[in-house]
């Protein structure tokens, strides 16, 4: 709603508050990702920039010196940042193309009609299958009869419930 009034069933129209209900809910769906973004992205970067205009050897106290270490490092009195571009270069050019090719042979081959393809989907296919597997399993030894979970709230005194399974009967099979 991008005006600040509110036209109510009755006619009147009123001030729109400056958050609402709403705008609480939708920043508490969005604040997951929100605090990953501060804590995983903008964090290291803000941090980073501060870093780079003072000297500090991690161990020690460090000390703000401003923008002399971009001045050293454009002048040429660092001999590192040659190599840092010249690494970055080679990365760039060299392995990131490299990676691609390789990973679209590798998928082109799923579609070919060789001896012993199915081995190869299977290998290839492995991990994806793999990762499912071992997800499934760890949260069916937490949430077993006599899993973490339920272990954990045994140690402050409540008896936790069969979370995987019912254990009443089926409704839809008859009685014998």
């Amino acid at each position: 709603m991008s005006s600040q009034s509110v036209t109510t069933a009755a006619g009147v129209t009123r001030r729109r508050s400056f958050v609402t209900r709403t705008d609480l809910i939708g920043w508490l769906f969005i604040s997951p990702w929100l605090i990953g973004f501060i804590v995983f992205t903008a964090g290291p970067f803000l941090a980073a920039l501060f870093l780079s205009t003072t000297t500090w050897d991690v161990a020690g106290s460090w000390e703000e010196i401003g923008l002399r270490n971009y001045q050293r490092m454009f002048n040429g009195d660092d001999d590192l940042f040659g190599i840092a571009v010249w690494n970055t270069l080679y990365f760039v050019v060299f392995n990131v193309p490299g990676v691609q090719i390789i990973a679209l042979a590798l998928a082109a081959l799923l579609n070919q009609s060789l001896k012993g393809i199915s081995i190869y989907r299977t290998i290839f296919y492995l991990p994806a299958v793999t990762s499912g597997i071992a997800t499934a399993y760890l949260w069916a030894t937490i949430l077993a009869k006599f899993g973490l979970l339920n272990g954990t709230l045994a140690l402050i005194g409540i008896e936790g419930p069969t979370w995987l399974y019912s254990v009443e009967e089926p409704h839809c099979l008859p009685k014998i």
